[in-house]
């Protein structure tokens, strides 16, 4: 499949960007790692064509919220109600997302960082920053999709202001 034969020509409108982007996010955290490598670079492609959110309602990403935040859910709840609630039109507060980031389970990274991929604002990243010497490749690379949706430049001066400050938390504005 060469890449510049996905244009948004072959995909006529958001419904049917919405299906194929289903399947292929479904496809990037798959077993086939060469077949989630090329679902991420179709989706990439496809994502500066069209918005990548849902009609997720209010109650069903709160719904989402409470799985995440019960001690009670399954790995595959878990995993589930992070992926779904990624698709809400607008997350302001990622503060429920972080711990997960760091959670040993490297299905339950990446699904987060789809999280990020859609939501993160720029003080956002140094949640995700140390996360590009992740054992697991599959996380590596889902961490440059967040990286890569800001841009060299504003990436660069993220690290610059993280290399200059000794803080643990750092407050980029």
């Amino acid at each position: 499949i060469k890449l510049s034969r996905v244009t948004p020509e072959i995909i006529n409108d958001e419904q049917s960007y919405g299906l194929l982007s289903h399947v292929l996010r479904q496809i990037s955290f798959g077993q086939n790692q060469h077949l989630a490598e090329l679902a991420m670079l179709v989706r990439d492609v496809l994502d500066n064509h069209f918005c990548s959110h849902s009609s997720l309602t209010h109650q069903q990403y709160q719904d989402c919220i409470q799985v995440l935040m019960s001690t009670e859910s399954t790995l595959e709840q878990t995993f589930e109600a992070i992926l779904k609630s990624s698709e809400y039109t607008e997350i302001d507060n990622l503060n429920p997302y972080v711990k997960f980031l760091n959670h040993d389970d490297p299905l339950i990274r990446c699904s987060t960082l789809e999280v990020y991929v859609n939501h993160a604002k720029i003080e956002n990243l140094t949640d995700v920053v140390d996360m590009i010497s992740d054992p697991n490749p599959r996380v590596r690379q889902f961490v440059v999709r967040v990286l890569n949706r800001f841009g060299e430049r504003q990436i660069i001066n993220l690290l610059v202001k993280m290399i200059e400050s000794n803080r643990e938390e750092i407050k980029i504005s």
